[in-house]
């Protein structure tokens, strides 16, 4: 129970810590993972869809804390791996991922939204944040009946602790609206985000991301 309180403590650390500057928006963009069934690093043929929510407190121009709920979808076969390790299986498998973290986003370049007489300053900022998170996602395999009892996966969980990492870039267009853009891969420390493990790699372990655009208003705009 404890990995669930974790990134909990972290979203309302997100609502309280920092008196500048927030924002609220939405992201919108698309989901993939690593694992078993993508040939590496990523099949781009299992690009799905992903949306979400986002609350964002600046303790300084260059600090920031996010909160994020994420939703999305992954998916793999086996087609997409080399026929020549895997000729005479047909596995598949799709999942949706909800995702709660929190993030501590470093702007290098950041700068207020207003100079000091008060005129807005569009900008350009590039950012990476790291964050702590739980994913939920309880993989379906699709596997033919004759290979129903190897499939089997006693350990397989649908609760995962993971680690974002992220790159973005933030443009500040007006008084309240920010537009940026972003790119994160979520550590899971599991093999078993797709169902599979010791059927598969299990010295490797189970990776999914998200990119995509994020719009967000500003409810308090001093940065």
């Amino acid at each position: 129970m404890r990995h669930v309180f974790l990134p909990l403590f972290l979203l309302a650390s997100v609502l309280v810590y920092g008196q500048r500057a927030s924002e609220v928006g939405v992201f919108l963009g698309a989901s993939n993972y690593m694992g078993e069934f993508a040939q590496s690093p990523i099949s781009f043929n299992e690009t799905n869809a992903a949306f979400g929510l986002v609350y964002q407190r600046f303790i300084d121009p260059q600090w920031g804390v996010k909160g994020s709920l994420t939703f999305g979808k992954i998916s793999g076969s086996d087609r997409n791996l080399d026929p020549r390790i895997l000729k005479d299986r047909d596995w598949s498998f799709q999942a949706n991922i909800t995702e709660v973290a929190g993030n501590l986003q470093f702007h290098p370049w950041g700068k207020a939204r207003f100079n000091q007489v008060g005129q807005l300053q569009k900008h350009f900022s590039p950012y990476a944040s790291l964050g702590l998170g739980l994913a939920f996602a309880n993989a379906g395999l699709d596997v033919p009946a004759d290979d129903l009892v190897r499939s089997r996966e006693p350990d397989n969980r649908s609760v995962f602790f993971s680690v974002p990492v992220a790159a973005g870039i933030r443009y500040v267009m007006t008084e309240k609206l920010t537009l940026n853009l972003e790119y994160g891969q979520r550590a899971t420390f599991s093999d078993y985000l797709d169902n599979v493990s010791r059927n598969g790699n299990p010295d490797r372990n189970d990776w999914y991301m998200f990119l995509g655009f994020g719009l967000t208003y500003s409810l308090m705009a001093e940065y």
